[in-house]
């Protein structure tokens, strides 16, 4: 890949990376979610698909290096918000998170039925590795 991103740091604890000429955002937390950085996400998601002018995206959302894995009561009401506002979304998502052992297949589970209710058409996977998620994520963008 010789794509070199566009580097963001819209608030502490949030980097955002534009790769192909801004078509693949990498959104990458790196301390608890808080509202600073829900409100920076989703105006960026927001951004990002009116630019686009379409609900085809193609994202990542690093939480790998964030201390406090876990998703906050509102994070996770952001995250359906989001969702909900988008039922018609289709493209690839890949979330970056720390090998979690046992829990990973109960983390893919939620992903997946979460995503089947509210977004079908988007395509989520979980991965362990920042740059096997960047490119399942880039080679679903050419295939579109």
């Amino acid at each position: 890949m010789t794509d070199q991103p566009v580097i963001e740091h819209p608030v502490p604890g949030l980097e955002v990376e534009r790769w192909c000429n801004g078509d693949v955002l990498v959104f990458t937390v790196t301390s608890r979610f808080n509202n600073e950085i829900l409100d920076a996400w989703s105006a960026l998601l927001k951004d990002y698909l009116e630019r686009r002018q379409t609900t085809d995206r193609f994202t990542v959302l690093d939480v790998s290096q964030t201390a406090f894995l876990t998703f906050t009561s509102a994070a996770s009401q952001r995250l359906k918000e989001t969702a909900a506002a988008y039922p018609d979304a289709t493209g690839r998502v890949a979330v970056i998170v720390p090998p979690l052992g046992v829990l990973q297949s109960i983390g893919e589970f939620f992903i997946q039925l979460n995503n089947n209710r509210l977004q079908p058409n988007l395509d989520i996977q979980l991965f362990n590795n920042r740059q096997a998620g960047l490119d399942w994520v880039i080679a679903g963008l050419d295939r579109s």
